[in-house]
Protein backbone atom coordinates (compact mmCIF):
# COMPACT_ATOMS: atom_id res chain seq x y z
CA UNK A 1 0.00 0.00 0.00
CA UNK A 2 2.43 2.22 0.70
CA UNK A 3 4.20 2.23 -2.33
CA UNK A 4 0.74 2.89 -3.87
CA UNK A 5 0.66 5.67 -2.23
CA UNK A 6 4.11 7.13 -2.90
CA UNK A 7 3.02 6.76 -6.75
CA UNK A 8 0.20 8.31 -6.49
CA UNK A 9 2.06 11.40 -4.67
CA UNK A 10 4.67 11.35 -7.37
CA UNK A 11 2.60 11.43 -9.85
CA UNK A 12 0.30 14.58 -8.85
CA UNK A 13 3.95 16.08 -7.89
CA UNK A 14 4.57 15.99 -11.14
CA UNK A 15 1.17 18.30 -12.74
CA UNK A 16 2.55 21.15 -13.81
CA UNK A 17 6.38 20.08 -14.83
CA UNK A 18 6.93 21.51 -18.30
CA UNK A 19 7.40 18.94 -20.60
CA UNK A 20 9.77 20.85 -22.62
CA UNK A 21 12.38 21.79 -19.97
CA UNK A 22 15.95 21.74 -19.70
CA UNK A 23 17.52 18.15 -19.96
CA UNK A 24 20.65 16.23 -19.45
CA UNK A 25 21.66 12.54 -20.32
CA UNK A 26 21.06 10.22 -17.28
CA UNK A 27 22.34 6.53 -17.57
CA UNK A 28 20.23 3.74 -16.11
CA UNK A 29 20.84 0.61 -15.25
CA UNK A 30 19.06 -2.64 -13.40
CA UNK A 31 20.17 -5.39 -11.65
CA UNK A 32 18.88 -7.25 -14.36
CA UNK A 33 18.84 -5.68 -17.06
CA UNK A 34 16.11 -5.40 -19.48
CA UNK A 35 13.72 -3.27 -17.84
CA UNK A 36 11.35 -0.22 -18.89
CA UNK A 37 11.70 2.81 -17.57
CA UNK A 38 8.78 5.63 -17.24
CA UNK A 39 9.54 9.32 -15.87
CA UNK A 40 6.65 10.99 -14.41
CA UNK A 41 4.16 8.14 -14.94
CA UNK A 42 3.41 5.53 -17.30
CA UNK A 43 0.57 7.16 -19.73
CA UNK A 44 3.56 9.73 -20.84
CA UNK A 45 5.22 6.34 -22.76
CA UNK A 46 8.46 4.41 -21.76
CA UNK A 47 11.86 6.32 -21.75
CA UNK A 48 13.60 3.43 -22.40
CA UNK A 49 12.63 0.04 -23.33
CA UNK A 50 15.26 -2.06 -22.13
CA UNK A 51 17.69 -1.07 -19.34
CA UNK A 52 20.94 -0.14 -19.65
CA UNK A 53 20.43 2.74 -21.28
CA UNK A 54 20.97 6.42 -21.65
CA UNK A 55 17.89 8.52 -21.48
CA UNK A 56 16.88 12.64 -21.50
CA UNK A 57 15.90 13.49 -18.00
CA UNK A 58 14.69 16.74 -16.83
CA UNK A 59 17.23 19.35 -14.47
CA UNK A 60 15.45 18.75 -11.00
CA UNK A 61 13.70 15.95 -9.11
CA UNK A 62 11.48 13.75 -11.28
CA UNK A 63 9.67 10.52 -10.62
CA UNK A 64 10.81 7.42 -12.36
CA UNK A 65 8.87 3.95 -12.50
CA UNK A 66 10.86 1.06 -13.18
CA UNK A 67 9.47 -2.24 -14.55
CA UNK A 68 10.62 -5.92 -15.40
CA UNK A 69 8.14 -9.26 -15.99
CA UNK A 70 8.42 -11.66 -12.92
CA UNK A 71 9.91 -8.50 -10.58
CA UNK A 72 8.22 -5.91 -8.65
CA UNK A 73 8.13 -2.30 -9.83
CA UNK A 74 10.47 0.08 -8.14
CA UNK A 75 8.49 3.97 -7.83
CA UNK A 76 11.24 6.12 -7.36
CA UNK A 77 12.49 9.80 -7.56
CA UNK A 78 15.72 11.13 -10.01
CA UNK A 79 17.55 14.12 -9.22
CA UNK A 80 19.54 15.55 -11.92
CA UNK A 81 21.61 18.62 -10.99
CA UNK A 82 22.56 21.46 -13.69
CA UNK A 83 26.14 21.51 -13.71
CA UNK A 84 28.49 18.39 -13.39
CA UNK A 85 28.98 14.91 -13.80
CA UNK A 86 26.20 13.31 -16.05
CA UNK A 87 24.62 10.91 -13.48
CA UNK A 88 24.06 7.03 -13.51
CA UNK A 89 21.73 5.99 -11.31
CA UNK A 90 21.39 2.59 -10.68
CA UNK A 91 18.21 0.07 -9.51
CA UNK A 92 18.35 -3.75 -8.07
CA UNK A 93 14.99 -4.86 -8.99
CA UNK A 94 13.34 -7.80 -6.23
CA UNK A 95 12.01 -10.90 -7.80
CA UNK A 96 8.18 -10.49 -7.60
CA UNK A 97 7.17 -13.95 -5.23
CA UNK A 98 4.14 -16.13 -4.67
CA UNK A 99 3.34 -18.99 -2.50
CA UNK A 100 2.26 -22.50 -3.56
CA UNK A 101 0.72 -24.71 -0.36
CA UNK A 102 0.29 -28.13 -0.26
CA UNK A 103 -1.27 -29.24 2.93
CA UNK A 104 -4.01 -31.84 2.04
CA UNK A 105 -3.86 -34.46 4.60
CA UNK A 106 -4.98 -37.24 2.06
CA UNK A 107 -2.15 -36.11 -0.33
CA UNK A 108 0.49 -36.56 2.40
CA UNK A 109 3.95 -37.72 0.96
CA UNK A 110 2.78 -37.23 -2.86
CA UNK A 111 5.15 -36.01 -4.81
CA UNK A 112 5.30 -32.53 -6.07
CA UNK A 113 6.23 -30.86 -9.30
CA UNK A 114 6.32 -27.96 -10.64
CA UNK A 115 7.05 -26.31 -13.86
CA UNK A 116 8.58 -29.70 -14.61
CA UNK A 117 10.80 -29.93 -11.39
CA UNK A 118 10.65 -32.41 -8.77
CA UNK A 119 10.51 -30.04 -5.85
CA UNK A 120 9.64 -32.42 -3.01
CA UNK A 121 7.14 -34.06 -0.80
CA UNK A 122 3.54 -32.84 0.51
CA UNK A 123 3.37 -30.88 2.85
CA UNK A 124 5.13 -28.31 1.56
CA UNK A 125 5.36 -24.29 1.00
CA UNK A 126 7.02 -23.72 -2.50
CA UNK A 127 7.72 -20.23 -3.73
CA UNK A 128 6.90 -19.14 -7.38
CA UNK A 129 7.09 -16.01 -9.65
CA UNK A 130 4.14 -14.04 -9.01
CA UNK A 131 1.74 -13.11 -12.00
CA UNK A 132 3.13 -15.90 -13.80
CA UNK A 133 0.87 -19.12 -14.99
CA UNK A 134 2.50 -22.23 -13.57
CA UNK A 135 2.12 -25.96 -13.99
CA UNK A 136 2.10 -28.02 -11.35
CA UNK A 137 1.18 -31.89 -10.58
CA UNK A 138 1.00 -33.89 -7.96
CA UNK A 139 1.17 -37.54 -7.79
CA UNK A 140 1.27 -40.96 -4.98
CA UNK A 141 1.28 -44.21 -5.67
CA UNK A 142 1.24 -44.08 -9.47
CA UNK A 143 -2.37 -41.74 -9.69
CA UNK A 144 -1.96 -38.12 -10.74
CA UNK A 145 -4.07 -36.52 -7.60
CA UNK A 146 -3.71 -32.62 -9.30
CA UNK A 147 -2.71 -31.75 -12.85
CA UNK A 148 -3.38 -27.94 -14.08
CA UNK A 149 -1.76 -24.91 -14.77
CA UNK A 150 -2.35 -21.80 -11.96
CA UNK A 151 -1.64 -18.25 -11.52
CA UNK A 152 -0.88 -16.73 -8.34
CA UNK A 153 -0.66 -12.98 -7.97
CA UNK A 154 2.40 -11.26 -6.63
CA UNK A 155 2.35 -11.61 -2.37
CA UNK A 156 -0.47 -14.30 -2.93
CA UNK A 157 -0.40 -17.91 -1.32
CA UNK A 158 -2.98 -20.53 -3.47
CA UNK A 159 -4.06 -24.12 -1.81
CA UNK A 160 -3.33 -27.11 -4.02
CA UNK A 161 -6.06 -28.83 -3.07
CA UNK A 162 -6.05 -32.94 -3.70
CA UNK A 163 -8.13 -35.73 -3.36
CA UNK A 164 -7.32 -39.12 -3.72
CA UNK A 165 -8.44 -41.38 -6.72
CA UNK A 166 -7.06 -38.79 -9.28
CA UNK A 167 -9.28 -36.16 -8.81
CA UNK A 168 -8.12 -32.34 -10.26
CA UNK A 169 -9.71 -29.86 -8.04
CA UNK A 170 -8.90 -25.93 -9.41
CA UNK A 171 -8.99 -23.93 -6.07
CA UNK A 172 -8.26 -20.84 -8.51
CA UNK A 173 -9.35 -19.56 -11.68
CA UNK A 174 -6.18 -20.18 -14.36
CA UNK A 175 -6.82 -17.51 -16.39
CA UNK A 176 -4.25 -14.41 -16.59
CA UNK A 177 -3.86 -12.70 -13.38
CA UNK A 178 -4.36 -8.58 -13.95
CA UNK A 179 -3.14 -6.30 -11.38
CA UNK A 180 -3.24 -2.46 -10.88
CA UNK A 181 -0.39 -2.86 -8.37
CA UNK A 182 2.60 -4.74 -9.58
CA UNK A 183 4.05 -4.58 -5.75
CA UNK A 184 1.25 -6.76 -4.64
CA UNK A 185 0.00 -4.47 -2.30
CA UNK A 186 -3.31 -3.62 -3.29
CA UNK A 187 -5.70 -0.59 -3.12
CA UNK A 188 -6.34 1.65 -5.83
CA UNK A 189 -5.73 2.46 -9.42
CA UNK A 190 -1.59 3.64 -9.01
CA UNK A 191 -1.31 4.97 -12.59
CA UNK A 192 1.21 2.07 -13.30
CA UNK A 193 0.71 -0.14 -16.65
CA UNK A 194 -1.30 -3.53 -15.48
CA UNK A 195 0.31 -6.70 -16.38
CA UNK A 196 -1.14 -9.66 -17.53
CA UNK A 197 0.49 -12.80 -17.37
CA UNK A 198 1.70 -14.42 -20.16
CA UNK A 199 0.30 -17.86 -21.99
CA UNK A 200 1.14 -21.12 -19.61
CA UNK A 201 4.71 -22.06 -20.16
CA UNK A 202 5.66 -24.95 -22.02
CA UNK A 203 6.81 -28.38 -19.91
CA UNK A 204 9.84 -28.30 -22.03
CA UNK A 205 10.94 -27.15 -25.55
CA UNK A 206 14.35 -27.77 -26.28
CA UNK A 207 17.34 -29.53 -24.94
CA UNK A 208 20.82 -29.13 -26.86
CA UNK A 209 23.80 -31.05 -25.34
CA UNK A 210 27.05 -31.72 -25.72
CA UNK A 211 28.46 -35.91 -25.81
CA UNK A 212 31.16 -37.52 -26.05
CA UNK A 213 31.90 -41.32 -27.08
CA UNK A 214 34.43 -43.89 -26.20
CA UNK A 215 34.19 -47.28 -28.78
CA UNK A 216 35.25 -50.78 -28.84
CA UNK A 217 34.51 -52.50 -31.78
CA UNK A 218 35.50 -56.27 -32.73
CA UNK A 219 34.10 -57.65 -36.17
CA UNK A 220 34.96 -61.31 -36.78
CA UNK A 221 34.17 -63.76 -40.05
CA UNK A 222 32.36 -66.67 -40.13
CA UNK A 223 34.60 -67.52 -43.10
CA UNK A 224 33.06 -71.34 -43.95
CA UNK A 225 34.81 -74.12 -45.69
CA UNK A 226 36.39 -72.50 -48.59
CA UNK A 227 37.77 -68.53 -47.71
CA UNK A 228 39.58 -66.18 -48.97
CA UNK A 229 43.27 -64.86 -47.59
CA UNK A 230 41.60 -60.76 -47.66
CA UNK A 231 38.71 -61.41 -45.17
CA UNK A 232 40.56 -60.90 -42.12
CA UNK A 233 39.01 -59.74 -38.55
CA UNK A 234 39.79 -56.85 -37.08
CA UNK A 235 39.18 -55.23 -33.45
CA UNK A 236 39.79 -51.44 -32.43
CA UNK A 237 39.98 -49.92 -29.15
CA UNK A 238 39.34 -46.55 -27.51
CA UNK A 239 38.00 -44.79 -30.78
CA UNK A 240 37.29 -41.43 -29.31
CA UNK A 241 34.31 -39.72 -30.90
CA UNK A 242 32.50 -36.06 -29.85
CA UNK A 243 29.14 -33.79 -31.14
CA UNK A 244 26.14 -32.72 -30.52
CA UNK A 245 22.48 -34.12 -29.59
CA UNK A 246 19.14 -31.73 -29.82
CA UNK A 247 15.77 -32.57 -28.84
CA UNK A 248 13.09 -30.55 -30.05
CA UNK A 249 9.37 -30.52 -28.12
CA UNK A 250 7.22 -28.51 -30.91
CA UNK A 251 3.82 -29.91 -28.98
CA UNK A 252 4.86 -29.46 -25.63
CA UNK A 253 1.70 -27.96 -24.45
CA UNK A 254 -0.70 -29.88 -26.93
CA UNK A 255 -2.14 -31.93 -24.40
CA UNK A 256 -1.45 -35.78 -24.30
CA UNK A 257 1.27 -35.03 -27.64
CA UNK A 258 3.34 -33.35 -25.57
CA UNK A 259 5.76 -35.44 -24.99
CA UNK A 260 6.26 -36.29 -28.81
CA UNK A 261 9.81 -34.80 -29.43
CA UNK A 262 12.09 -34.72 -32.59
CA UNK A 263 15.68 -35.91 -31.94
CA UNK A 264 18.90 -35.53 -33.84
CA UNK A 265 22.83 -36.09 -33.09
CA UNK A 266 25.64 -35.97 -34.73
CA UNK A 267 29.56 -36.90 -33.28
CA UNK A 268 32.34 -37.48 -35.50
CA UNK A 269 36.43 -39.18 -34.18
CA UNK A 270 37.98 -36.88 -32.55
CA UNK A 271 41.88 -37.90 -34.20
CA UNK A 272 41.94 -40.90 -36.78
CA UNK A 273 43.54 -43.87 -34.69
CA UNK A 274 46.29 -45.61 -35.87
CA UNK A 275 44.99 -49.37 -36.29
CA UNK A 276 47.02 -52.08 -34.80
CA UNK A 277 49.35 -53.92 -36.93
CA UNK A 278 49.11 -52.23 -39.72
CA UNK A 279 51.64 -49.52 -40.60
CA UNK A 280 50.12 -46.18 -41.42
CA UNK A 281 46.56 -47.50 -41.65
CA UNK A 282 44.40 -45.23 -39.26
CA UNK A 283 40.38 -45.32 -38.71
CA UNK A 284 37.80 -42.71 -38.07
CA UNK A 285 34.33 -43.07 -36.68
CA UNK A 286 30.94 -41.00 -36.93
CA UNK A 287 27.70 -41.76 -36.45
CA UNK A 288 24.27 -39.11 -37.45
CA UNK A 289 20.64 -40.22 -36.10
CA UNK A 290 17.23 -38.54 -36.77
CA UNK A 291 14.50 -40.08 -34.66
CA UNK A 292 10.94 -38.77 -33.99
CA UNK A 293 9.89 -40.47 -30.04
CA UNK A 294 7.25 -40.46 -27.88
CA UNK A 295 7.48 -40.04 -24.48
CA UNK A 296 4.50 -41.30 -21.84
CA UNK A 297 4.77 -41.04 -17.39
CA UNK A 298 3.12 -43.87 -15.51
CA UNK A 299 2.54 -41.42 -12.70
CA UNK A 300 5.66 -40.18 -10.41
CA UNK A 301 7.53 -43.56 -10.94
CA UNK A 302 7.98 -44.79 -14.12
CA UNK A 303 7.92 -43.74 -17.87
CA UNK A 304 7.92 -45.38 -21.17
CA UNK A 305 9.71 -43.88 -24.98
CA UNK A 306 9.08 -45.33 -28.03
CA UNK A 307 10.60 -44.25 -31.53
CA UNK A 308 11.45 -44.36 -35.24
CA UNK A 309 14.04 -42.79 -37.05
CA UNK A 310 16.99 -43.26 -39.54
CA UNK A 311 20.76 -44.04 -38.09
CA UNK A 312 24.16 -44.21 -39.81
CA UNK A 313 27.03 -45.94 -38.02
CA UNK A 314 30.64 -45.32 -39.97
CA UNK A 315 33.48 -47.57 -39.38
CA UNK A 316 35.85 -46.21 -42.07
CA UNK A 317 39.47 -46.91 -42.75
CA UNK A 318 42.26 -44.55 -44.33
CA UNK A 319 45.84 -45.14 -45.59
CA UNK A 320 47.45 -47.25 -48.44
CA UNK A 321 44.43 -48.83 -50.61
CA UNK A 322 45.62 -52.14 -50.22
CA UNK A 323 45.65 -52.34 -46.69
CA UNK A 324 41.93 -50.67 -46.59
CA UNK A 325 40.66 -53.29 -48.53
CA UNK A 326 41.95 -55.72 -45.84
CA UNK A 327 39.51 -53.81 -43.16
CA UNK A 328 36.08 -54.10 -42.34
CA UNK A 329 35.20 -50.36 -43.90
CA UNK A 330 31.75 -50.77 -43.42
CA UNK A 331 29.04 -47.75 -43.31
CA UNK A 332 25.40 -48.88 -41.76
CA UNK A 333 22.61 -46.76 -43.24
CA UNK A 334 19.44 -48.31 -40.78
CA UNK A 335 16.12 -47.54 -39.89
CA UNK A 336 15.95 -47.87 -36.23
CA UNK A 337 12.68 -48.52 -34.27
CA UNK A 338 13.10 -48.94 -30.37
CA UNK A 339 11.91 -48.20 -27.18
CA UNK A 340 12.94 -47.00 -23.45
CA UNK A 341 11.76 -47.30 -20.60
CA UNK A 342 12.82 -44.91 -17.03
CA UNK A 343 12.32 -45.33 -13.41
CA UNK A 344 11.89 -41.58 -12.14
CA UNK A 345 13.71 -41.05 -9.13
CA UNK A 346 13.21 -37.36 -8.50
CA UNK A 347 16.14 -35.42 -10.70
CA UNK A 348 17.92 -39.17 -11.60
CA UNK A 349 16.38 -41.51 -13.89
CA UNK A 350 18.11 -44.93 -14.70
CA UNK A 351 16.57 -46.46 -17.43
CA UNK A 352 17.08 -49.79 -20.03
CA UNK A 353 16.41 -49.14 -23.78
CA UNK A 354 16.67 -51.50 -26.32
CA UNK A 355 15.96 -51.03 -30.35
CA UNK A 356 15.91 -53.35 -33.54
CA UNK A 357 18.30 -51.82 -36.82
CA UNK A 358 16.99 -52.89 -40.32
CA UNK A 359 19.96 -52.12 -42.47
CA UNK A 360 19.40 -50.39 -46.17
CA UNK A 361 22.88 -50.38 -47.00
CA UNK A 362 26.42 -51.27 -45.77
CA UNK A 363 28.79 -49.18 -47.59
CA UNK A 364 32.10 -50.81 -48.89
CA UNK A 365 31.99 -53.74 -46.97
CA UNK A 366 28.76 -54.60 -48.56
CA UNK A 367 30.20 -54.23 -51.99
CA UNK A 368 32.82 -56.79 -51.73
CA UNK A 369 30.61 -59.81 -51.12
CA UNK A 370 27.90 -61.61 -53.71
CA UNK A 371 24.00 -61.18 -51.91
CA UNK A 372 24.82 -59.68 -49.11
CA UNK A 373 22.44 -59.06 -46.04
CA UNK A 374 22.65 -57.30 -42.68
CA UNK A 375 20.57 -56.84 -39.51
CA UNK A 376 21.52 -54.90 -36.29
CA UNK A 377 20.17 -54.73 -33.15
CA UNK A 378 21.16 -51.75 -29.74
CA UNK A 379 20.87 -52.35 -26.14
CA UNK A 380 22.10 -49.97 -23.72
CA UNK A 381 21.78 -48.78 -19.81
CA UNK A 382 22.39 -45.91 -18.84
CA UNK A 383 21.32 -43.01 -15.77
CA UNK A 384 19.80 -39.52 -16.88
CA UNK A 385 19.99 -36.78 -14.47
CA UNK A 386 18.59 -32.89 -14.68
CA UNK A 387 19.28 -30.32 -12.39
CA UNK A 388 17.37 -27.13 -12.71
CA UNK A 389 17.93 -26.01 -16.66
CA UNK A 390 20.95 -28.60 -16.69
CA UNK A 391 21.13 -32.62 -17.83
CA UNK A 392 23.78 -35.00 -17.96
CA UNK A 393 23.81 -38.83 -18.91
CA UNK A 394 26.07 -41.72 -19.07
CA UNK A 395 25.37 -44.91 -20.61
CA UNK A 396 26.84 -47.81 -21.50
CA UNK A 397 25.21 -49.77 -25.03
CA UNK A 398 26.55 -52.60 -27.23
CA UNK A 399 25.31 -52.08 -31.18
CA UNK A 400 25.85 -55.72 -32.77
CA UNK A 401 25.45 -56.27 -36.80
CA UNK A 402 25.36 -59.46 -38.39
CA UNK A 403 25.74 -60.22 -41.73
CA UNK A 404 25.53 -62.87 -44.50
CA UNK A 405 27.13 -63.35 -47.98
CA UNK A 406 26.17 -65.79 -50.55
CA UNK A 407 30.00 -66.48 -51.91
CA UNK A 408 30.95 -68.21 -55.17
CA UNK A 409 34.17 -69.90 -55.92
CA UNK A 410 35.46 -67.44 -58.05
CA UNK A 411 34.82 -64.50 -55.25
CA UNK A 412 37.55 -61.83 -54.82
CA UNK A 413 36.27 -62.22 -51.35
CA UNK A 414 34.43 -64.91 -49.74
CA UNK A 415 32.51 -65.54 -45.87
CA UNK A 416 29.53 -66.56 -45.01
CA UNK A 417 28.88 -64.31 -42.89
CA UNK A 418 30.23 -61.74 -40.54
CA UNK A 419 29.55 -60.02 -36.91
CA UNK A 420 30.03 -56.41 -36.25
CA UNK A 421 29.62 -56.11 -32.09
CA UNK A 422 30.37 -52.04 -30.86
CA UNK A 423 30.37 -51.46 -27.34
CA UNK A 424 30.07 -47.58 -26.63
CA UNK A 425 30.18 -45.73 -23.36
CA UNK A 426 28.76 -42.45 -23.82
CA UNK A 427 28.81 -38.97 -21.60
CA UNK A 428 26.95 -35.88 -22.30
CA UNK A 429 26.05 -32.55 -20.90
CA UNK A 430 23.20 -30.00 -21.87
CA UNK A 431 20.89 -27.53 -21.17
CA UNK A 432 17.43 -27.90 -22.01
CA UNK A 433 14.38 -25.18 -21.65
Amino acid sequence: MGRVLLAGAMVIASIGVAAAGPTRKVRIETDPPGATVYLNDPESGAVCDATPCTIDAPIGVTPIIVQLKNYGPIVDQIDVPKRGPAPTVKFTLSMALATLVFEAPAAKGASIRVDEEDKGKVPARIEVSGNDAHHVVVTMGGKTLYDDYVNVGVGEELAIATKPGGAVVATKDPDPVVTDDPGGGGGSDDGVEKQAVPEAPRNRFINLAAVIDIGFRNFTYDKGANPTTNVRDESEVGQLMGGLELELWPLANAGHLRGLSVFARYEHGVTAQPVMNANGLKTMWDTLEATVRHRWNAGDTLAFDAGAGFVRDSYGFSGDAAAVALTPDATYNSIRIGGRVALRAGGFEPYLAAENRIVLSGGTLSSRFRSPSASGYRAAIGVAANHGALTAKLEASLIRYSWQFSPEVTDTYRADGATDAVEVITASVGFVR
